[in-house]
């Protein structure tokens, strides 16, 4: 994942200079608790969406009530970022401009194994991503860690369908689980609480049974 300006200079057009200037979170000291409060208040940052950007987005396959829906329950921006390595962004007049929308945590839940920490928080802002608005394909995180999109509806009670990507997410309102990174950890046992999982191309289908059953954890969803 890269955005378009990666390894050269800004390729976008510059802000106007009314907008919106993001203070970056304090990421060298990184005390986790203030990295919280710096991802919740940048998850707030940034400008509303203008009538350009909905017009891109509704180029992309993304309607205005989808966009509403998203809203409803994780905060959404407008901002300009560039590149901060390792699939990571960070707030810059020098970058392209994004759609930031911030990354929810599940509903509180009790640890499913060693690695798992004492409780997931309800609602929480786990993190942010960015995601280009001339390259949604290259969207990016604000800090390591981010699991899925969505992952609340896990406990919805209602089947989930399962996307591939962040712009599918956006399309399906929200309403979908895009992974995020498919490194083995304690949060797949998490979507084993799902009434159903969807997904919605056979790529998606043999990720799941594989991460579903690894370490022998029996697959209950396809």
């Amino acid at each position: 994942m890269a955005f378009d300006n990666e390894g050269g200079g800004p390729t976008t057009t510059p802000p106007p200079p009314n907008a919106t200037q993001i203070a970056p979170a304090d990421d060298t000291a990184n005390p986790s608790r203030k990295l919280e409060f710096d991802l919740l208040d940048e998850a707030f940052a940034g400008d509303m969406l203008t009538g350009a950007d909905f017009a891109k987005l509704s180029e992309l396959g993304v309607d205005a009530m989808a966009l509403a829906r998203i809203g409803q329950s994780a905060p959404m921006r407008v901002i300009y970022a560039e590149p901060a390595g390792r699939g990571l962004y960070r707030p810059s007049f020098a970058g392209s401009r994004c759609l930031q929308v911030a990354v929810m945590e599940a509903a509180e839940v009790s640890p499913f194994a060693a690695d798992s920490p004492d409780t997931v928080e309800i609602n929480r802002v786990a993190n942010l991503i960015a995601i280009p608005l001339a390259k949604p394909e290259r969207y990016r995180l604000r800090k390591a860690g981010a699991f899925a999109l969505g992952l609340p509806l896990v406990w919805s009670g209602r089947p989930v369908d399962v996307v591939e990507t962040p712009l599918e997410w956006l399309r399906a309102g929200g309403n979908a689980l895009c992974i995020l990174d498919w490194t083995p950890s304690w949060r797949f046992r998490m979507l084993m609480d799902a009434s159903e999982l969807r997904p919605t191309t056979e790529f998606l289908r043999i990720q799941l049974r594989s991460a579903l059953t690894r370490d022998g954890l029996p697959i209950a969803k396809d």
